[in-house]
């Protein structure tokens, strides 16, 4: 799990009662052919209460897989595995926003042909729901 110090965070900020539905996860993007170079999953999720939540850091599951965050037309850095990525977002209430997960198929080189489960993660300051788990999976085939 990611931590987030929040020494730096304005007292308002700090666990807001807020909570983020992500609509549609645990996607299953079926087979992946290692031809289709990068393959993208949209999630979409809001913030479904009266509270403004923030959207503080983020990483994924594996060094196959970034993402982005786009929210009002603005697009968050990319998001990978070996860098914990500061998003500094927020999103007000009721506010919609997408995250767009970026599998690459040839990452693990021509011979990883398997089922893959890969997770997007961020943390946010909300009580209700403090880190989001964007999940999707499928099986890359040749």
């Amino acid at each position: 799990m990611l931590v987030k110090n929040t020494n730096d965070v304005p007292a308002l900020e700090v666990g807001s009662s807020s909570d983020i539905i992500i609509i549609d996860n645990n996607k299953d993007v079926g087979d992946i052919p290692m031809s289709k170079w990068k393959l993208q999953t949209p999630f979409d999720f809001v913030n479904n209460w009266t509270e403004s939540v923030t959207l503080w850091a983020a990483t994924t599951s594996c060094m196959c897989t970034e993402a982005i965050v786009v929210l009002s037309g603005d697009q968050s850095p990319t998001i990978t595995m070996h860098t914990t990525i500061d998003l500094d977002l927020t999103i007000a209430p009721w506010e919609k926003a997408r995250l767009v997960a970026v599998f690459d198929p040839n990452a693990h080189g021509p011979d990883a042909i398997w089922p893959i489960n890969r997770h997007v993660y961020i943390e946010t300051n909300s009580a209700k729901t403090p880190q989001l788990d964007f999940v999707f999976n499928g099986d890359v085939i040749k």
